[in-house]
């Protein structure tokens, strides 16, 4: 329950509706925007992103704040909302908070304070985050569409730290795999952070499902992680169909325990699904091949392949004075960060 004190807006005839409703004593006069995209669009947000997002939503996401206003019309405490629109106003507010804000002194939806509220009540400890998994079940089941998903993971370097937490009396900062199945490492104070995130192919969506903290990641742990992964996932309807990872050594241990093969001689991309035998396509992460590649021409200054064609590091370095000569940049986008990478090897744009 919350109070809500409706604000008094001016807003344009043009851009608005009028709702009245017949109440035993006085006739209540709503006016709302006209079209919900355009307000949002008024208030920079990318066309192709509020489509997109909203057309996720299940049912009219117009009508979806019509029905709110007529249900709890009236209140000024105690307001109702159905899982639908709560829904929407955290993607409201994802989309644009100051969006978001303006929308409130017209329709009576949700605080920031409820929002936050309700982002509180998700578990964030190591392991597979349930809600998220509930939430990827959720727009599956509810999309008009088939939708296609790729699994991507990645490890990230965290400071390593033990602090305590009195609140519930316990040391964080441990290796952890929360509440997976297989067995996990010694607990160890942890260096890095490995990540799942679950990305649709066919539409933007992407969550994270997964986060565990690690010290030194063995193949066989993570092989077993993303074996856990992909099952829990298909229990709840989600079928993946790709995996995506950078060429690390403990990645390409992993893939090849799941199944695949990066021998030019035997190539194989893709392993079965430990749940339904399902193909599951390999894709090392194109970025990072990408850097690989132009580190090594930057550093040989020369490759050579198929035995006589050549690539030369220097011919990109004369194309970059040239065009810093003549005063023009050409398609190509060359910067000096391009030329002198050595400091941000990790950048690949």
């Amino acid at each position: 329950m919350e109070t809500h004190s409706p604000a008094t807006v001016s807003v344009p005839p043009e851009c608005v509706r009028r709702f009245e409703w017949e109440d035993k004593e006085e006739t209540i006069t709503v006016l709302i925007p006209e079209d919900l995209k355009t307000t949002l669009e008024n208030y920079g947000v990318k066309k192709s992103v509020i489509e997109t997002t909203l057309d996720e939503i299940p049912g009219d996401s117009y009508d979806l704040l019509v029905n709110n206003e007529e249900k709890n019309r009236g209140r000024n405490s105690g307001r109702r909302y159905s899982p639908e629109l709560l829904n929407l106003c955290l993607t409201l507010h994802y989309l644009s908070p100051k969006c978001y804000k303006y929308l409130r002194t017209i329709f009576s939806i949700p605080s920031d304070v409820t929002l936050r509220k309700m982002l509180a009540s998700v578990d964030g400890k190591p392991g597979f985050t349930e809600e998220s998994i509930n939430t990827l079940k959720y727009i599956n089941e509810s999309s008009s569409r088939k939708l296609h998903w790729s699994l991507m993971l990645d490890a990230m370097s965290i400071k390593k730290q033990i602090q305590y937490d009195k609140i519930n009396d316990v040391n964080n900062g441990f290796t952890s795999i929360g509440n997976a199945k297989c067995e996990g490492e010694t607990p160890t104070p942890a260096t890095q952070a490995l990540v799942f995130m679950i990305v649709a192919m066919n539409c933007h969506i992407k969550l994270t499902v997964g986060y565990f903290f690690i010290n030194k990641l063995s193949a066989s742990l993570q092989a077993a992680l993303i074996q856990e992964c992909l099952i829990r996932l298909y229990e709840n309807g989600i079928q993946v169909d790709a995996i995506v990872c950078d060429g690390a050594a403990v990645n390409k241990s992993t893939m090849s325990m799941l199944g695949t093969s990066l021998d030019p001689k035997n190539l194989k991309g893709e392993f079965p699904h430990p749940a339904n035998g399902h193909p599951v396509t390999y894709i090392p992460d194109v970025c990072h091949n990408l850097k690989l590649l132009r580190n090594l021409l930057g550093e040989k200054e020369e490759l050579i392949f198929n035995g006589t064609e050549k690539v030369h590091w220097n011919h990109i370095k004369k194309a970059y004075e040239i065009q810093q000569k003549e005063g023009m940049r050409a398609a190509n986008k060359l910067t000096a960060e391009h030329i002198n990478f050595s400091k941000s090897k990790m950048k690949v744009k």
